[in-house]
């Protein structure tokens, strides 16, 4: 008998053995009609799935469903040649907005070819639905003469029409699919009944599944339910645990010190405290706990930053084991500078390119002069801007090696979409990449090395979230080995008493500098000291002279920016 079974899709672990324990991975036994339904429901899904796509496109991309739409007559409103090519006729269009190409011709070819796995009755309503609007389109001449927010006008109502209609059929498909599916769950959950019940005492789910799957959960009847990350979970899927008519006990394991569930509206967290937990409140009447006093992640240079928020934190002997990080003088430093974030506009988001650049070329120095795999490198934002930033410059510096490495994550699928990429190869899925992620999406992660760049740096004074305490102790709490931090340590000690706090112990334990002391046998003077990403890119190719300072701690100059308010920079000596 199994100690464990686990619901849901493949396992992010690499232990064969959790992976095997994957109910959809395994033969299930077999079920009277289950796989006609399977069938079933995945012809009656293609044109839906179709449909959809064509619905996600842009404004641009929808011009070929345009294209489809119009006759030959038509055609030659928009170009001067009568050419039937759907790229020159999109060029043409753009043209006659007046607005800039912002499809290149892959992009183009794609869109069209999403269209064109439309069934023809799908692409005939279409025509029809936007008929109405073509109306003015039967004068080339009238078309010419409109004026340009005549045109752009004409555009929109063209992009509402075709929305409309999409909108309305993907819904009438939908419904249509429902009868199907729901013949098909009910299989499916008698299945996986028979392939667990009373075989094996522990079943594994998220609680996005036990909330997609409630009946199921009503079957099996458990009677303990133990719930970790219980502090970043909201109620409502908490209560979707509880299905089960026999409940007797319910865990919850978590830190409602780290960060709260997740609620976008922000009228719902202020007003009716949505994003505190079940856990929390329990916490806070006083409900009986037991707490854990013992840590088994973290070096114990780098569990120093975050003891000071708990009450009791000791270290396991077998972190005392951890070697230290190779490549620098410290496992733990600050890199502090001044240089400003960058000025982004149509999105709340920021970023920083002297502190992307840095800890892309630190994260080349680790792989390729430390002899650290890609993935044992985790570089952490608080922002969704810096981390897109970081995968850009990840990717733009794997294509000017020579060496074929890649170090950029794979692209996800939407990524792959807007770009119009194919789904990489087996082969390219399984090549280990440096991580990159935020702050808010590393919760209950952990890896060897951790670079974290903290972004903002302005002359406001503004540190955003970055000082609010869940997200200053789950940042801070990632590392195994050690962790490089870059930021305008100034503005955030003025900004935020705890990072003050960070900051002065890391003074304290002489690694705080402007400067990254980097260590090596191969370097002429055994350290070299390093202040934005061109100096690491020196090193990396083969600039071993560089003089060193004798200690880490020393301070040296500042990189040239900005102080905020106009201060001059603070001496932390």
């Amino acid at each position: 008998m199994p100690s464990l079974l686990r619901f849901g899709g493949n396992s992010r672990s690499d232990n064969e053995q959790l992976k095997s324990r994957v109910i959809g991975k395994m033969k299930a036994p077999p079920h009277k009609g289950m796989s006609d339904l399977r069938v079933e429901l995945m012809k009656a899904g293609i044109p839906l799935t179709r449909l959809h796509n064509c619905y996600k496109m842009g404004m641009w991309e929808l011009l070929h469903l345009f294209v489809r739409c119009l006759s030959s007559s038509q055609k030659s409103c928009f170009a001067d040649s009568d050419s039937p090519e759907t790229v020159q006729l999109v060029t043409a269009v753009h043209g006659w907005a007046q607005c800039p190409v912002s499809l290149t011709e892959p992009h183009m070819l794609q869109a069209a070819s999403t269209v064109d796995s439309l069934s023809e009755d799908v692409q005939t309503r279409v025509a029809t639905a936007v008929a109405g609007v073509l109306v003015c389109m039967q004068d080339a001449q009238q078309v010419k003469d409109m004026v340009l927010s005549e045109r752009r006008e004409f555009l929109t109502r063209f992009e509402v029409a075709v929305h409309t209609f999409l909108e309305a059929e993907c819904k009438a498909q939908f419904l249509a699919l429902v009868p199907v599916f729901r013949k098909y769950r009910e299989a499916k959950n008698d299945s996986d009944y028979l392939m667990c019940h009373g075989k094996t005492p522990l079943i594994g789910m998220t609680a996005n599944y036990a909330a997609t799957n409630k009946i199921l959960l009503q079957k099996l009847q458990p009677r303990v339910c133990i719930v970790e990350e219980a502090g970043e979970l909201l109620e409502s899927q908490l209560f979707a645990c509880l299905a089960s008519p026999k409940m007797e006990h319910l865990v919850l394991i978590g830190d409602h010190q780290q960060l709260r569930p997740k609620v976008s509206n922000y009228t719902l967290c202020t007003d009716y405290k949505l994003d505190i937990s079940m856990f929390e409140r329990l916490l806070q009447i006083n409900c009986t706990t037991s707490a854990l006093s013992i840590q088994l992640r973290m070096r114990r240079s780098v569990c120093d930053l975050v003891r000071p928020f708990y009450k009791a934190l000791d270290d396991h002997p077998r972190v005392l084991q951890y070697p230290k990080l190779r490549g620098v003088a410290t496992s733990v430093f600050f890199v502090r500078h001044q240089v400003l974030e960058d000025t982004v506009y149509r999105t709340s988001s920021k970023q920083n390119t002297h502190e992307g650049s840095f800890m892309v070329k630190l994260a080349e120095y680790f792989v390729f002069m430390q002899n650290y795999e890609p993935s044992e490198i985790t570089i952490l934002t608080p922002y969704l801007g810096q981390k897109r930033l970081i995968k850009e410059l990840l990717t733009a510096s794997d294509e000017k090696r020579a060496d074929g490495v890649s170090l950029a994550p794979a692209k996800t699928e939407g990524e792959r979409r807007r770009d119009g990429d194919e789904a990489p190869s087996e082969e390219e899925a399984a090549k280990k990449h440096v991580l990159v992620a935020t702050v808010d999406d590393y919760q209950g992660e952990e890896n060897k090395i951790i670079l974290m760049s903290l972004v903002r740096s302005n002359v406001e004074g503004k540190i955003g979230f970055v000082g609010i305490e869940n997200r200053v102790i789950v940042a801070l709490s990632r590392a195994q080995h050690g962790m490089i931090i870059i930021g305008n340590a100034e503005m955030l000690c003025q900004g935020s008493p705890l990072w003050k706090r960070v900051c002065d112990q890391m003074i304290s334990i002489r690694s705080f500098d402007s400067c990254l002391p980097l260590v090596d046998k191969r370097f002429a003077d055994k350290m070299i000291k390093v202040t934005n990403a061109d100096q690491i890119t020196s090193v990396l190719s083969g600039n071993y002279r560089t003089k060193a300072a004798k200690t880490p701690g020393g301070d040296s100059k500042s990189p040239k920016g900005k102080s905020p308010k106009g201060k001059s920079p603070r001496n932390f000596k």
